[in-house]
């Protein structure tokens, strides 16, 4: 007699398959709500993405309100954008200043995944401002 072809095993293969491709479609769909996330926090830090989206929550009732507080948006969302790159900058000495101090009392090895983990998170930081000034 075969053992796979018995009732259980197949059954067992069937709840194995089963978690697999439910595992799947729920990493998927975390990914999916991360990156729409991630998008709306790109949409949401500059000006344009800020007025965009303060005026879709507000949602002007007339033309004339919208030329009424449209200029109130689009100053706060210059006032975001500048904060945002502010503390961009603040973060990057921050990490510098931390890198300089570590220096003196760490191994060669560990030097270089300082620097490798300092040199994406620099390279990250560019592609955010880059997309944000498309």
């Amino acid at each position: 007699m075969n053992v796979w072809n018995s009732s259980k095993w197949k059954a067992l293969g069937a709840l194995v398959i089963t978690l697999l491709i439910g595992a799947l479609l729920g990493a998927a769909l975390v990914g999916t709500a991360m990156r729409q996330r991630s998008i709306m926090f790109l949409q949401f830090s500059t000006p344009e993405g800020f007025t965009e989206r303060v005026l879709s929550i507000v949602e002007p009732v007339s033309d004339e309100q919208l030329k009424t507080i449209l200029p109130i948006v689009q100053a706060h969302g210059e006032e975001v954008y500048a904060k945002i790159r502010e503390s961009r900058a603040t973060l990057i000495d921050i990490g510098q200043s931390l890198s300089d101090e570590l220096q003196p009392h760490l191994s060669e090895e560990q030097k270089k995944r300082l620097a490798e983990r300092r040199a994406e998170n620099l390279r990250r930081v560019a592609e955010m401002e880059e997309a944000q000034n498309r």
